[in-house]
């Protein structure tokens, strides 16, 4: 009897351990946050549609904030913006922006900005939260036909709780500017996605309009609604001044006191640049056309003028030199 007795006991405190253990090991095992980032082509030529796609699991596919941004091998930002792994998301947030106005210098509010002129920001956020918090907050501009323009810091440093603080930015619009609706959205973040931050809250956007002599193009939707655990972004690089070369995409996200990132990294060529002087003008589609007819094992054969790389010059090849006309771009080491 009290050998049975002793065995039962035994078992009881197995079983008590072991469902002790359970939730350990079901965080373990389940509990990482795993985000995945990834662009749908290697290389992409200036002002071409490049795509960002995205996952993120927390066990399961997860609803939550992912922030993005896009550098150059120089450290400059093309973008920087915060996406919804899913169709939406609301909360309590500790941080958030309340407002983000288009105006003149004087904070009047207004719609529409000519080429060339300065168009106004004017942003309201708020800390919600009983302490201090050391954020970033960034304005990033597009243009009607998914074009990002610039994006930067619009406030860096603390914010006092319980506090709503007020900013101005002034954004230059370029005489080339696309005509159209654009868009700013603005967001908070601990840090640069670059430097490991993440968002405080989802981000807030404002439309303006680029007016000119001209049609304005139709407006292009940069981050599209998605299913849960998915995340994406659309965007093209501006069509001048580029900096070519290697880009890498950051991506981060926090849920449940954990932390997540991931990268992926792409090319930016001038296409149509077959002389490699930084821009796309008439010597290049001259040359070209020049190498009308060739062939890859021709004596003559030089690939730099095959422009869509199926071994041979055509009129294919002629048509995208014209397409890419205007474009610029810099090669630095």
């Amino acid at each position: 009897m009290k050998k049975r007795k002793n065995i039962l006991q035994t078992f009881l405190i197995f079983l008590i351990f072991t469902i002790l253990l359970i939730p350990a090991n079901i965080k373990h095992s389940y509990g990482l946050i795993t985000i995945n980032v990834q662009t749908d082509k290697q290389t992409y030529g200036v002002g071409e549609l490049i795509q960002v796609n995205g996952t993120i699991y927390y066990g399961t596919p997860l609803t939550t904030l992912v922030g993005i941004e896009i550098c150059d091998k120089y450290d400059h930002t093309i973008t920087i913006r915060t996406l919804v792994s899913g169709e939406t998301i609301s909360g309590n947030w500790k941080l958030e922006v309340l407002n983000v106005t288009p105006c003149d210098a004087n904070l009047n509010p207004k719609q529409q900005f000519n080429l060339g002129d300065y168009a106004y920001f004017k942003i309201d956020i708020k800390n919600n939260g009983d302490s201090e918090e050391t954020i970033t907050t960034t304005l990033a501009i597009y243009f009607a036909d998914g074009t990002a323009y610039t994006a930067s810091p619009a406030y860096q440093g603390p914010i006092s709780p319980k506090t709503t603080y007020t900013t101005l930015v002034a954004v230059p619009i370029p005489t080339n500017a696309p005509l159209g609706i654009g868009t700013a959205y603005v967001n908070i973040y601990t840090n640069r996605p670059k430097n490991g931050g993440y968002p405080y809250c989802p981000e807030k956007a404002a439309n303006f309009t680029i007016i000119g002599s001209g049609t304005p193009l139709p407006y292009m939707e940069t981050a599209p609604k998605t299913t849960r655990g998915i995340f994406k972004l659309v965007i093209k690089t501006m069509k001048t001044d580029n900096f070519l070369g290697n880009y890498t995409v950051y991506a981060t996200a926090f849920y449940y006191n954990e932390q997540g990132q991931d990268t992926a990294q792409f090319k930016l060529i001038l296409r149509g640049d077959v002389n490699v002087d930084g821009k796309v003008n008439m010597k290049d589609i001259i040359l070209v056309i020049g190498k009308f007819g060739t062939k890859n094992g021709d004596p003559n054969w030089q690939p730099i003028y095959d422009l869509n790389n199926d071994d041979k010059v055509d009129m294919k090849d002629i048509i995208i030199a014209i397409a890419n006309f205007g474009n610029t771009g810099y090669y630095l080491p």
